[in-house]
């Protein structure tokens, strides 16, 4: 029984090891984003809406766009890591890092993953898990702010086709893990959105 504690533990340490240290470069200035200090708007359909749009939220996020970016430019390892001087003395981003960095990121969700499923009550089915979106698409997105706790808003599909009714699957994350997932979206996911117009300069980041 002492195994799903264990397990739970060992990922959050990790989790939290990938994306302070590594995602987040140790930037101390940053503040954590706790759910507790967010708004939210819970009936908000516009397209692309998250809590992150919120105007209450908007002295806590004022720097999230390029909070990271700052960071790399202002520290010389940093800059060595991500950035190549080019003939015309001009800088360019290191395809390489931009990589590496997308790997940790990916290792990053794959941990909040597993905490995600074990840790907000009974684990969710597949089809629910990999449909949570963090922002409004052509559908409502399933991540709220809500209670000073991160809620996921699932439907459940057991009996669907018998009753014709989607049941309501609502559940909260604790209070860690909520943190983890609301740090990566307002600092890194930026970052990583910054890195992927290098290449595709209209490509948005997943809601997924």
């Amino acid at each position: 029984m002492d195994q799903v504690p264990r397990l739970l533990l060992s990922e959050f340490t990790e989790a939290r090891q990938l994306l302070y240290n590594e995602l987040m470069f140790r930037a101390q200035n940053l503040p954590r984003i706790q759910a507790w200090a967010l708004k939210d708007n819970l009936d908000a359909d516009a397209f692309g809406w998250f809590w992150g749009q919120h105007s209450e939220n908007a002295d806590l996020l004022k720097a999230s766009g390029t909070a990271l970016l700052g960071a790399i430019q202002v520290s010389r390892p940093l800059r060595d890591s991500f950035l190549n001087a080019t003939s015309d003395r001009a800088k360019a981003w290191r395809q390489k890092a931009i990589d590496q960095y997308k790997a940790v990121a990916e290792e990053f969700l794959k941990r909040l993953l597993v905490l995600i499923h074990i840790a907000s009550g009974q684990p969710l089915r597949k089809s629910e898990l990999f449909s949570v979106a963090w922002y409004n698409t052509q559908r409502r997105q399933n991540v709220y702010v809500k209670h000073g706790l991160v809620m996921l808003h699932t439907t459940y599909h057991k009996g669907q086709q018998q009753t014709g009714r989607f049941k309501d699957n609502i559940r909260f994350l604790p209070t860690a893990i909520s943190n983890l997932l609301l740090d990566y979206l307002a600092w890194v996911v930026p970052l990583r959105q910054i890195f992927l117009r290098q290449s595709a300069p209209r490509a948005v980041i997943s809601p997924y």
